[in-house]
């Protein structure tokens, strides 16, 4: 009896699945299979991690690339789903201002208030990343898509880094961890006393709950605690606010949210680490009630070309207004 064909499927691995083990990730993508036909295939070196057969205890970095050999059926099924998760993104309003594009990278210019990704009640036609899907015009058939990498918060807004190739992927998502990506983000904080500038080497650790997900961890080693640095300095000064300019040098989740919040100058508008009476009072003198908090511009070397890229995003009006009526003549260029 002949052998039925195997099929091989290419899997492009995003932010998502940043960190997560490659047993458990191949079990969410075929949850018909049971585990030890899973364990078998990787055994059989039947899936593989850019090119080299794979572990089950891998862990998967954005912009790998993840090879399985299928039966038909269970390719089938699996190219089914990711065509599903694909499709979500037809229709729906017009992908947001594109910065830069070309055949391996994009950024977008983010508006507050979208979340990167689908989940906890958004589809992926309102995130980032159905944009992203608009744009390219990918299908998501799993062969390879594109990727948000260095996603912002949702209420953040600025400059949103994504690859479109595979190379452009997997090259942005390497200078991502290996800290080659500069942000600089602009943040109306609470000013009393902060100094002009400073650098903010503060451990973040991730609670996993509550409202203050991440917060400073104790320097005992007795914490799992992150290294976290944040550099900054003041721009312009009024009557207890500050416009200041933010670099992390790490890329902590809510790092600067977090920083600012401990050395008792929270941003502006923040309902998760800040000071309400303070936002409650930028929001009576400006009628503005969101975070203070932009990435205006981003310094990095292409992926592929080697060129030095600086892609800018101005202030939205929204943020501007409140720096002309809280530091007028603030000098704000991105």
């Amino acid at each position: 009896m002949a052998r039925t064909k195997r099929r091989t499927i290419e899997i492009a691995v995003d932010e998502r699945a940043d960190g997560v083990r490659l047993d458990r990730f191949v079990r969410k993508l075929l949850p018909e299979l049971p585990l030890s036909r899973i364990h078998a295939m990787i055994r059989k070196r039947e899936a593989r991690l850019n090119g080299a057969p794979a572990r089950g205890g891998d862990r998967l970095r954005a912009g790998d690339s993840l090879s399985l050999c299928l039966a038909p059926g269970d390719a089938d099924g699996l190219e089914a789903s990711l065509s599903e998760e694909g499709d979500e993104n037809a229709g729906g309003d017009g992908p947001f201002p594109v910065l830069f594009r070309d055949e391996h990278m994009l950024a977008f210019d983010k508006p507050t208030g979208v979340a990167a990704h689908p989940g906890s009640g958004h589809a992926l036609r309102d995130t980032v990343l159905g944009a992203l899907y608009r744009v390219t015009g990918s299908t998501g058939t799993g062969i390879h898509r594109p990727a948000l990498v260095g996603r912002l918060d949702r209420d953040t807004s600025g400059v949103q880094l994504a690859g479109v190739s595979p190379r452009g992927l997997r090259e942005l998502s390497r200078l991502s961890r290996e800290g080659e990506i500069h942000k600089t983000y602009l943040a109306v904080v609470r000013d009393h006393g902060l100094k002009p500038a400073g650098r903010i080497d503060l451990p973040l650790m991730d609670t996993r709950s509550g409202r203050r997900r991440m917060r400073v961890a104790r320097r005992t080693g007795s914490e799992k605690a992150m290294t976290a640095v944040t550099v900054y300095r003041v721009i312009a000064r009024r009557d207890g606010c500050a416009l200041v300019e933010a670099e992390p040098e790490t890329g902590r989740q809510h790092q600067i949210r977090a920083h600012f919040s401990h050395i008792g100058a929270p941003l502006a508008g923040d309902a998760r680490y800040g000071d309400r009476a303070f936002s409650e009072l930028v929001t009576g003198r400006t009628r503005v009630r969101r975070l203070f908090l932009h990435c205006a511009r981003v310094h990095l070397t292409h992926p592929t070309t080697n060129a030095e890229l600086a892609i800018a995003s101005d202030l939205p009006h929204d943020l501007q207004h409140v720096v002309d009526l809280l530091l007028p003549g603030s000098d704000v260029d991105p």
